[in-house]
Formats: C-alpha cells, structure tokens, sequence
C-alpha cells in the first residue's frame, strides 16, 4: 500500500478528520526529503567532489602528492609548514595546512575555516539531555 492509497483511505474514513490527513501527509514528505538529504551526504562521504569544484576559487594550491598537500595559494610553497595546523580529509587523505597568523589578507581565522570546511571532518553528535532543557534552578 503506498502513502497516495493510505491518504485516500484515511481521508474517506469517517474517524479521522481532514486535519490529521494533512498533517500524515506533511510527515511523509518531510521524511522523504530527510532521505534525500541523508543519501546526498552518503554519496559525498564515499565520493568527494574533485578539485575543480571544491576550489574554484583557487583558495588551496596543490603542491604535494600521496596524499594530495594542499597550502593557501598566498602561503610561500619554501616556507615552513610546521607553524599551524594540518587538517585531514576523512574521506580521501587529502591534506589542508593552516599556517599560523594567515596568509596576507587573509586571517587565520579564515583559512583555518576553509581547511575545516575541505577536510570534511567527521559530524559530531547533537549534545542532548534528558530533559530538553537545561536547569539552571530557581531564581527565586
């Protein structure tokens, strides 16, 4: 029985009202559209965009191989790389360095988001708690 069949039987049905219909209806595609969103994410985690999409900008600037290495394109390919950071592609071992201060016009801040942003790191769990909300106490 697919949702269009269900839909149209519930609709008929006597016992349930028009309102509760809509509201199946609206929970259905809102589910399909999380399994849309779920399988895109799937296909990039097992297929990482090549170069040309992921830097057109021209931000990163290749300047090694196995694993690719990857430098701001502004950061000097002979200056030293062990002041900052390196970020890791989880997916392909794809290698971003974040040089310590940025590069010119450019702050760390930012290249250290757009290392962040290319090595796809892995997502971290949603901070729950028990209750939804947090007890502060009584201010009174």
């Amino acid at each position: 029985m697919n949702l269009r069949h269900t839909l149209l039987v519930l609709s008929t049905s006597c016992r349930i009202p028009a309102l509760c219909v809509a509201l199946l209806a609206s929970n259905a595609c809102s589910a399909n559209l999380d399994l849309v969103e779920y399988a895109r994410v799937q296909r990039e985690k097992r297929h990482p965009d090549p170069e040309s999409e992921w830097n057109r900008g021209g931000f990163w600037k290749r300047v090694g191989d196995e694993p690719a290495t990857y430098i701001p394109t502004d950061y000097p390919e002979s200056a030293s790389r062990t002041d900052g950071e390196w970020f890791e592609d989880s997916r392909d071992g794809k290698r971003f360095f974040a040089p310590k201060g940025g590069v010119e016009g450019v702050s760390e801040i930012i290249v250290r988001r757009e290392a962040i942003k290319q090595s796809n790191p892995p997502a971290r769990e949603p901070i729950t708690t028990t209750t939804g909300i947090m007890n502060m106490g009584s201010p009174y």
